[in-house]
């Protein structure tokens, strides 16, 4: 690595690790505890690497919805880039019908796992679900209800996965009118 250039591997944080080993290998005192503490190091540096960029998505995503996804910013770009793509947009349409068809599912016997989803909730939101599964599919939706039915999709806080029909049956409709 150069002096003045930065590294630029696949892994968030470079390998500094080796050195480490080096020193393990030949029986260094201090190797072991150098080589572990780097490892640690290495996996927090990891972690907050992919959490920033899961941050940064979910930022991209309410500039979107928000309708200001002509930003001079790559990240942007990229997001809109992907959003705009059928094979995206098909796959939250399969999503959503795959969320109605729980909805009319019985629960397994065997299951130990609870559902992160309210089969009261989804089955209330049924129709709504398929309508809007049928509007991606079709192609053609602006951005701004893609971004707005993937953030529902895969945001923890969105309110799919809540107990209350009410606010998933507007954010439903915001979707669908968005998608227009």
């Amino acid at each position: 690595m150069r002096a003045g250039k930065p590294w630029r591997g696949s892994s968030p944080s470079p390998p500094f690790n080796s050195g480490a080993l080096a020193l393990w290998w030949v029986n260094a005192s201090y190797g072991r505890a150098l080589t572990l503490g780097a490892g640690v190091v290495q996996v927090a540096l990891g972690l907050r690497w992919a959490s920033l960029r899961v941050q940064r998505r979910e930022l991209c995503l309410e500039l979107v919805i928000a309708g200001r996804d002509h930003l001079p910013l790559a990240a942007v770009a990229r997001e809109r880039r992907r959003l705009g793509s059928p094979r995206c947009q098909a796959q939250l349409a399969t999503c959503l019908e795959n969320l109605a068809d729980i909805a009319t599912r019985k629960p397994c016997r065997g299951e130990w796992q609870r559902p992160i989803h309210s089969r009261r909730v989804l089955t209330a939101t049924k129709p709504q679900l398929r309508g809007v599964a049928a509007r991606l599919r079709a192609g053609g939706g602006e951005l701004r209800g893609v971004a707005l039915i993937d953030r529902l999709v895969t945001s923890g806080a969105s309110p799919l996965y809540g107990e209350r029909v009410g606010p998933l049956h507007e954010e439903l409709a915001r979707g669908s009118y968005l998608l227009a």
